[in-house]
Protein backbone atom coordinates (compact mmCIF):
# COMPACT_ATOMS: atom_id res chain seq x y z
CA UNK A 1 0.00 0.00 0.00
CA UNK A 2 1.20 3.52 -0.85
CA UNK A 3 1.48 5.85 1.77
CA UNK A 4 2.27 9.44 2.39
CA UNK A 5 3.98 11.38 5.51
CA UNK A 6 2.67 14.51 6.27
CA UNK A 7 3.93 16.39 9.32
CA UNK A 8 2.10 19.81 10.83
CA UNK A 9 3.39 23.16 11.32
CA UNK A 10 4.56 23.59 15.12
CA UNK A 11 4.34 26.34 17.11
CA UNK A 12 6.88 27.14 20.38
CA UNK A 13 6.20 27.67 23.24
CA UNK A 14 8.85 28.11 26.37
CA UNK A 15 7.40 28.63 29.73
CA UNK A 16 3.82 28.82 28.76
CA UNK A 17 5.42 31.93 26.64
CA UNK A 18 5.68 32.47 23.25
CA UNK A 19 9.02 33.50 22.53
CA UNK A 20 10.77 36.27 21.37
CA UNK A 21 11.63 36.40 17.28
CA UNK A 22 9.87 35.30 14.43
CA UNK A 23 9.61 30.93 13.53
CA UNK A 24 8.18 28.89 10.96
CA UNK A 25 8.48 25.58 9.81
CA UNK A 26 7.16 23.61 7.14
CA UNK A 27 7.28 20.11 5.56
CA UNK A 28 7.51 19.33 1.74
CA UNK A 29 5.26 16.46 1.02
CA UNK A 30 7.38 13.60 -0.88
CA UNK A 31 6.40 11.36 -3.66
CA UNK A 32 4.28 8.32 -2.98
CA UNK A 33 6.68 5.25 -1.27
CA UNK A 34 7.45 2.72 -4.31
CA UNK A 35 6.13 -0.49 -4.07
CA UNK A 36 9.53 -2.29 -3.95
CA UNK A 37 10.70 -0.14 -1.30
CA UNK A 38 9.77 -0.13 2.84
CA UNK A 39 7.79 2.78 3.49
CA UNK A 40 8.67 4.32 7.01
CA UNK A 41 5.90 4.71 9.71
CA UNK A 42 3.37 6.74 10.17
CA UNK A 43 4.66 10.01 12.31
CA UNK A 44 4.60 13.38 12.80
CA UNK A 45 8.11 15.54 12.87
CA UNK A 46 8.15 18.89 13.60
CA UNK A 47 11.55 21.49 13.17
CA UNK A 48 11.15 23.91 15.29
CA UNK A 49 13.35 27.58 15.03
CA UNK A 50 13.92 28.53 19.14
CA UNK A 51 14.91 32.37 19.28
CA UNK A 52 15.87 32.90 22.64
CA UNK A 53 16.71 36.46 21.47
CA UNK A 54 15.31 38.32 18.41
CA UNK A 55 17.36 41.64 19.26
CA UNK A 56 21.54 41.18 19.12
CA UNK A 57 24.42 43.34 18.58
CA UNK A 58 27.24 43.06 16.46
CA UNK A 59 29.72 40.35 17.13
CA UNK A 60 27.42 38.63 19.59
CA UNK A 61 26.66 35.07 18.80
CA UNK A 62 22.94 33.87 17.29
CA UNK A 63 20.78 33.17 19.88
CA UNK A 64 18.92 30.22 18.01
CA UNK A 65 18.37 26.68 18.41
CA UNK A 66 16.91 24.46 15.72
CA UNK A 67 15.12 20.86 17.52
CA UNK A 68 13.43 17.80 15.44
CA UNK A 69 10.28 16.98 17.81
CA UNK A 70 8.51 13.92 17.33
CA UNK A 71 4.68 14.53 17.60
CA UNK A 72 3.96 11.13 17.23
CA UNK A 73 2.69 8.63 19.50
CA UNK A 74 5.53 6.30 19.06
CA UNK A 75 9.42 6.09 19.25
CA UNK A 76 11.30 6.85 15.68
CA UNK A 77 15.08 6.49 14.97
CA UNK A 78 16.10 9.70 13.47
CA UNK A 79 19.63 10.46 12.08
CA UNK A 80 21.54 13.81 13.81
CA UNK A 81 24.00 15.19 11.55
CA UNK A 82 27.11 12.94 10.33
CA UNK A 83 30.07 13.92 8.60
CA UNK A 84 29.34 16.23 6.30
CA UNK A 85 25.79 16.50 6.83
CA UNK A 86 26.50 20.11 7.03
CA UNK A 87 27.94 20.77 3.93
CA UNK A 88 25.38 18.86 1.49
CA UNK A 89 27.75 15.57 1.08
CA UNK A 90 25.46 12.82 2.65
CA UNK A 91 22.40 12.06 3.84
CA UNK A 92 20.74 13.60 6.42
CA UNK A 93 21.39 16.97 4.48
CA UNK A 94 21.35 19.68 7.21
CA UNK A 95 22.16 23.08 5.89
CA UNK A 96 21.84 27.14 7.54
CA UNK A 97 21.24 29.61 5.60
CA UNK A 98 22.23 33.37 7.05
CA UNK A 99 20.94 36.21 4.54
CA UNK A 100 20.99 40.02 5.20
CA UNK A 101 17.78 41.97 4.04
CA UNK A 102 18.93 42.13 0.91
CA UNK A 103 19.58 38.77 0.63
CA UNK A 104 23.03 38.11 0.28
CA UNK A 105 24.21 34.42 1.89
CA UNK A 106 26.60 35.29 4.69
CA UNK A 107 28.92 33.04 6.02
CA UNK A 108 28.86 30.28 3.73
CA UNK A 109 30.98 26.88 4.61
CA UNK A 110 33.67 25.85 2.31
CA UNK A 111 32.85 22.56 0.08
CA UNK A 112 35.56 19.65 0.83
CA UNK A 113 35.93 16.53 -0.68
CA UNK A 114 33.18 13.53 -1.05
CA UNK A 115 34.58 10.99 1.11
CA UNK A 116 32.14 9.89 4.15
CA UNK A 117 32.39 7.24 6.63
CA UNK A 118 29.86 4.67 6.02
CA UNK A 119 26.31 4.80 8.05
CA UNK A 120 25.95 2.70 11.38
CA UNK A 121 23.81 1.23 13.45
CA UNK A 122 25.30 3.48 16.39
CA UNK A 123 24.90 6.97 14.24
CA UNK A 124 20.93 6.86 14.69
CA UNK A 125 18.94 8.22 17.69
CA UNK A 126 15.84 6.73 19.10
CA UNK A 127 13.58 9.93 19.62
CA UNK A 128 10.68 9.03 22.08
CA UNK A 129 7.45 10.55 21.61
CA UNK A 130 7.51 13.95 22.78
CA UNK A 131 11.10 14.48 23.21
CA UNK A 132 13.54 16.50 20.50
CA UNK A 133 16.70 15.94 19.09
CA UNK A 134 19.43 18.49 17.49
CA UNK A 135 19.71 18.37 14.38
CA UNK A 136 21.95 20.80 13.87
CA UNK A 137 26.02 21.08 13.26
CA UNK A 138 26.84 24.29 15.78
CA UNK A 139 29.65 24.61 13.48
CA UNK A 140 27.16 26.57 11.17
CA UNK A 141 26.45 28.88 14.28
CA UNK A 142 29.92 30.18 14.59
CA UNK A 143 29.27 32.93 12.38
CA UNK A 144 28.51 36.44 13.87
CA UNK A 145 27.68 39.17 12.32
CA UNK A 146 29.64 41.96 11.06
CA UNK A 147 27.12 44.64 10.48
CA UNK A 148 23.70 45.80 12.14
CA UNK A 149 20.73 44.93 9.86
CA UNK A 150 17.90 42.43 9.85
CA UNK A 151 19.29 38.60 9.30
CA UNK A 152 17.01 35.85 7.84
CA UNK A 153 17.91 32.03 9.10
CA UNK A 154 16.66 29.45 7.61
CA UNK A 155 17.80 25.72 8.53
CA UNK A 156 16.95 22.16 6.45
CA UNK A 157 17.05 19.11 7.27
CA UNK A 158 16.06 16.48 4.52
CA UNK A 159 15.96 12.82 5.17
CA UNK A 160 13.60 12.41 1.88
CA UNK A 161 15.63 9.78 0.33
CA UNK A 162 14.05 6.12 0.27
CA UNK A 163 16.86 4.11 -1.66
CA UNK A 164 19.88 2.60 0.53
CA UNK A 165 22.32 3.95 -2.48
CA UNK A 166 21.52 7.54 -1.58
CA UNK A 167 22.43 7.05 2.26
CA UNK A 168 25.28 4.79 0.75
CA UNK A 169 26.51 6.75 -1.91
CA UNK A 170 29.60 4.56 -2.27
CA UNK A 171 27.44 1.13 -2.23
CA UNK A 172 29.20 -0.31 0.70
CA UNK A 173 27.48 -2.73 3.03
CA UNK A 174 25.40 -2.02 5.74
CA UNK A 175 24.64 -4.13 8.50
CA UNK A 176 21.09 -5.64 9.12
CA UNK A 177 20.22 -3.72 12.07
CA UNK A 178 21.62 -0.35 10.12
CA UNK A 179 19.19 -1.25 7.42
CA UNK A 180 16.31 -2.19 9.79
CA UNK A 181 16.82 1.54 11.28
CA UNK A 182 16.68 3.48 8.21
CA UNK A 183 13.53 1.73 7.11
CA UNK A 184 12.00 2.95 10.31
CA UNK A 185 13.04 6.53 10.20
CA UNK A 186 10.70 9.22 8.58
CA UNK A 187 11.34 10.88 5.30
CA UNK A 188 10.59 14.01 5.10
CA UNK A 189 12.30 17.91 4.07
CA UNK A 190 11.87 19.92 6.78
CA UNK A 191 12.96 23.68 6.87
CA UNK A 192 12.23 26.64 9.92
CA UNK A 193 13.31 30.17 9.93
CA UNK A 194 14.25 32.54 12.08
CA UNK A 195 14.67 36.59 11.97
CA UNK A 196 17.04 38.27 14.20
CA UNK A 197 17.61 42.09 14.69
CA UNK A 198 21.57 43.50 14.76
CA UNK A 199 22.19 46.54 16.45
CA UNK A 200 25.36 48.54 16.78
Amino acid sequence: MRKKLVAPVAAVLVGGVVLAGFFHATLTRLPEVEAEETPAPRCLLDLEAIVWKSRIKVGEPLPVEFRLRNQGNSPVWVLPPLHKSERGRRYPKCGLEIRDASGILQGEPQVSGLSVEALKAADFQRLEPGRCSDPLDHSLLRWKPERPGIYTLQFTYDSSPRGVREWEPFDRSLSPETLLRLAGMPRGLYTARAIIEVTD
